[in-house]
């Protein structure tokens, strides 16, 4: 199981309020930083392997680690970074979800209609809706996960399988995002931007807050700076 360190940053207030909530995507980073600093965030020891090979994908794409941690915030924030994950699993290493796997799918890409079928509906018959490090929920971008698992002999929870998933997402099916986001300089917006309009979160659980300080964590981790808004 891996281990986490529960760290507090200090600072000023306002969380419990931009941690239930959206914030508007010109509110500035240095709020959202000082609001970040009041929560208990539990974050990783550690990056680990998953990260280190989602940061290396990522920035192969974009070369920008603020676009590249952003998204690495918000997927932290959906799936504690485990590839395997299944939306409702609450242990700390995704362990029902790779027992569940195991069970229903032990073979996460082969070229098999029920295995497919599986992973697209199975989550509409028990409320296991988003799977994957950015919680992939609808049918739609299963069927392409799961097409792209088969074509390239990869399993779904390969994590360069999802990683070269939503770079392909990216300039397939959001190329104007794409675009707008390597135009933003503030990892606050940033983090919004993923949030609303690729993880297409409700502004109720989109916690901006939390994604930014795990944004913040992953930048300090490989870059070797704090960052400041």
């Amino acid at each position: 199981m891996r281990k986490k360190l529960l760290r507090k940053i200090t600072g000023a207030a306002l969380a419990l309020f931009l941690l239930a909530g959206a914030v508007p995507c010109c509110a500035h980073a240095s709020t959202i930083a000082e609001d970040a600093a009041n929560l208990l965030i539990k974050y990783p020891e550690e990056p680990g392997e998953i990260a280190d090979e989602v940061y290396s994908r990522l920035m192969e794409f974009y070369d920008n680690p603020l676009i590249v941690c952003a998204f690495m915030g918000n997927m932290y924030r959906e799936s504690d970074m485990t590839p395997w994950r299944w939306e409702g699993d609450d242990s700390d290493d995704g362990s029902y979800s790779a027992k569940l796997n195991e069970t229903i799918m032990p073979d996460l890409g082969c070229p098999d209609d029920m295995t497919r079928y599986y992973f697209t509906h199975f989550s509409y018959m028990t409320g296991l809706y988003g799977f994957g490090l950015c919680q992939w929920t609808d049918i739609g971008r299963k069927l392409l996960m799961y097409d792209m698992a088969v074509e390239t002999g990869r399993r779904l929870d390969d994590v360069s399988l999802q990683c070269d998933f939503l770079i392909w997402e990216m300039q397939n099916h959001y190329p104007e995002l794409d675009e707008e986001l390597r135009e933003i300089e503030e990892l606050d917006v940033l983090c919004n931007r993923i949030a609303s309009t690729y993880e297409r979160c409700h502004p109720g659980q989109m916690s901006i807050t939390v994604r930014y300080a795990y944004a913040a964590y992953y930048y300090e981790q490989y870059t070797g700076e704090v960052y400041e808004p």
